[in-house]
Parts: structure tokens; sequence; C-alpha cells
């Protein structure tokens, strides 16, 4: 049961996460509390994650459930199991990062708006070259 391990500590990871967290949101709301507070945001979400991830493992955890099943079958859910863990993180470090995005934005237009402004026309601005090759 190597999976068990790995989620309690993926678990035990994402607790930190939210200790500091908690820390910096305290931090930037008492620096100036007009800005949007991404940590404590992400906090939230991570609040979600663990509530996610804790409930994987008490199914992991659960005799009653293994108990009943064949080993095939016990081996399957457990594939199953860990897709959903990779996803249920996958979707928290997206909407992570979206939530920086924002903040940085929003703490931008507060500072200076024309910072903004020039990131976004430059961004318009930028062509991407793609070359496309046929291997035969």
């Amino acid at each position: 049961m190597e999976i068990l391990l790995e989620l309690v500590n993926l678990i035990n990871h994402v607790k930190e996460v939210r200790r500091k967290l908690e820390e910096y949101g305290d931090w930037l709301h008492n620096f100036d509390s007009r800005l949007h507070n991404g940590f404590n945001s992400i906090y939230n979400a991570l609040t979600l994650t663990l509530e996610l991830l804790d409930h994987y493992l008490s199914w992991w955890c659960s005799e009653f459930v293994i108990s009943m099943l064949s080993t095939g079958r016990v081996e399957d859910l457990e594939g199953e199991k860990a897709e959903r863990i990779i996803e249920v993180t996958k979707w928290a470090f997206i909407h992570s990062m979206s939530i920086i995005e924002f903040s940085v934005k929003d703490a931008l237009k507060r500072v200076n708006p024309d910072i903004l402004s020039s990131i976004i026309s430059k961004k318009k601005s930028v062509v991407i070259e793609v070359s496309v090759y046929t291997y035969t």
C-alpha cells in the first residue's frame, strides 16, 4: 500500500501549505486590507482539496470496503482513486495559479494601472511562430 503512504504525505503537505497561506493571508490583510487576498482564496480552495483527499484516505483505510472486494477489484478501485487524486491536485494547482494571476492584476491596477496596460499591450503584440514538421 505504497499509495496510502504517498496520500498521507500529500495530505500533510497540503496541511502545511494551508498553514503558511493562513499566515501570509493574515500578513497581507494587516498590510493592506483593500488588496485582493489571494492567500486566503487559495487557502479556501485547498480546504476543499484537503477534504477530498481525506475522503480518499478514509476509503483506503476502510477494512470493510477492501475486505468485501476481490484483489483485482481493489486494484482497479485504487487506480480509479489515484486518477481522481491526480485530478483533484491538478485542479488545485490550476485554480491556485488563476487566483495568483487575478491577485497580481488587482494589485497592479491599484499600484500603477499603466504597468498592467503596458503588459497587456505587449502581450497582444507578441507573435508566436509555430512550425509543423512531418516525419515519415
